[in-house]
């Protein structure tokens, strides 16, 4: 498996975890999901930030990077604004409006970058696997294990 294919790993659990939040009631255990949740996002966030899309900069172009920092700063706010909300009746409409922005970044991803990044930076994306974060790539009831 590439990196980019630990990454696609990673969006099946961001979205298994949003639609666990999203039929989740206030308590214990929307709040160890939602911690979860946070954990795997701003772990993506960095390593994508970190290696990722400086090689979009560089061998895609520069709009397509600068678009997915702002998604991830978006990404941000909103996870503060579910955080906040966790015990709250507004709480699923944060975590709808997650869905929103990440189904847009995962179709953008999947779609556009990855097969563009295949395509431009094989060698690059190749000499990355030893950096990716080991803890990210588990089964998604043995990351709920470590990140909680």
């Amino acid at each position: 498996m590439d990196v980019l294919q630990h990454l696609e790993v990673e969006h099946r659990m961001v979205s298994d975890l949003l639609a666990s939040l999203s039929a989740s009631k206030a308590g214990a255990d929307r709040n160890r999901s939602l911690r979860s949740l946070t954990a795997v996002i701003e772990a993506h966030m960095a390593f994508e930030e970190r290696f990722i899309h400086p090689l979009v900069e560089a061998n895609i172009e520069v709009a397509m990077a600068e678009e997915a920092y702002v998604e991830h700063d978006l990404t941000r706010t909103a996870l503060a604004v579910m955080v906040e909300l966790a015990a709250q009746p507004g709480f699923v409409a944060a975590v709808e409006m997650v869905k929103g922005g990440f189904e847009h970044h995962l179709e953008e991803e999947e779609r556009l970058m990855f097969p563009a990044l295949r395509a431009t930076a094989a060698e690059e994306l190749a000499a990355l696997a030893h950096r990716f974060p080991s803890t990210l790539v588990l089964a998604d009831d043995e990351a709920d294990a470590i990140l909680v």
